[in-house]
């Protein structure tokens, strides 16, 4: 992921404690294996792997971690936010990530027209898997930027072949106004079907097993069991919804194990 915060260690660790991830986080700072920027006392600290960090877990576990960042990202917040929605999937209880790869990874393998934040899988019981598309909006973009995207997914959709129409598209909105102006765009299109919508603050506080997609039109709010039943995530809410809240993340070994061996844990 590159980058962490204190709070998102925390949650993919150590159950949410904030102590705990910092005590740890020193004695990795201490034996030279991260690397830590301090933006504001008032904000999280963030942290990165230093090249001996990275050799460490070369060794040990053949990850094949990613070049080790130097200076803090210019879009930082963005991949924050990024990685968040990936912590949120990551400690979910109903399914584990299958394959995951961010925006920069997919910009490896050359110029693409439509280039997500995301694309990931997620394995659910019965080793079904069901792929999606995210988007993270961090901060207020032209709405018409949006709609070209939207306008994009329908394409690739239209064109199964090319391997990308089968992703339930996620939206996830930093700021609740910018997002319900991208609900009112997606809603401008009948071709916006599999379009699901929900704020970060939401989505960290109920988790990603929680009640908290919302399609394009209307209130009604569906957990992650609704939105993979049927293709496309096109179907509306169950009557047995599994959505709660849950206060702190689970073991994440299970997770770590699902990952590609080329894809770096932070």
């Amino acid at each position: 992921m590159r980058f962490l915060t204190t709070t998102l260690v925390a949650r993919l660790f150590f159950g949410g404690s904030r102590t705990a991830a910092n005590k740890r986080l020193r004695r990795l700072f201490d034996a030279g294996l991260v690397r830590t920027w301090v933006r504001d006392l008032a904000a999280d600290n963030v942290y990165a792997l230093t090249p001996a960090g990275r050799d460490a877990l070369d060794r040990d576990a053949q990850t094949g971690v990613a070049a080790c960042p130097r200076r803090l990202a210019v879009q930082l917040d963005h991949l924050l936010a990024v990685n968040a929605v990936r912590v949120a999937f990551a400690t979910s209880d109903a399914a584990e990530i299958a394959r995951w790869q961010s925006d920069w990874e997919l910009r490896r393998f050359g110029r693409r027209q439509l280039v997500p934040d995301a694309r990931f899988a997620l394995r659910l019981p019965g080793d079904r898997e069901h792929a999606f598309a995210l988007e993270v909006e961090a901060h207020t973009r032209a709405p018409r930027n949006f709609l070209r995207k939207i306008l994009g997914y329908a394409a690739l959709r239209s064109r199964p072949l090319t391997g990308s129409g089968d992703e339930t598209v996620l939206v996830v909105g930093c700021r609740s106004d910018a997002l319900e102006r991208y609900r009112a765009v997606a809603a401008s299109l009948s071709i916006a079907s599999g379009v699901w919508f929900t704020t970060l603050d939401e989505l960290l506080h109920h988790g990603a097993d929680g009640t908290v997609w919302r399609p394009t039109t209307g209130e009604s709010r569906v957990g992650l069991a609704d939105l993979t039943a049927l293709p496309y995530g096109t179907v509306g809410p169950s009557s047995k919804n599994a959505g709660t809240a849950r206060p702190s993340a689970p073991d994440l070994a299970h997770t770590w194990q699902s990952r590609p061996s080329d894809e770096p844990p932070a």
